[in-house]
């Protein structure tokens, strides 16, 4: 099982024009973004395959994410 702070304890700011031009990238099949908002606002409107976790779920559902990968969230 995969720790919530093993997963998030390398951790980066990035400005969203940069993750948009990793994700328009070469390498976005490296990525995963996370969307951690609540189901109503994702349902309103999201980043194309963005995983759904809200944020109080993050913790629990650490386990469903791939440590390989860049993780994006948001």
């Amino acid at each position: 099982m995969i720790s919530f702070i093993s997963l998030f304890s390398k951790t980066n700011d990035i400005l969203p024009q940069d993750a948009r031009a990793k994700l328009l990238g070469h390498d976005a099949s490296n990525i995963q973004v996370v969307d951690v908002r609540q189901p109503k606002e994702y349902s309103r409107g999201h980043i194309p395959g963005a995983i759904l976790i809200p944020l109080a779920q993050l913790e629990q559902r650490a386990g469903e994410l791939d440590p390989q990968k860049t993780t994006i969230v948001y």
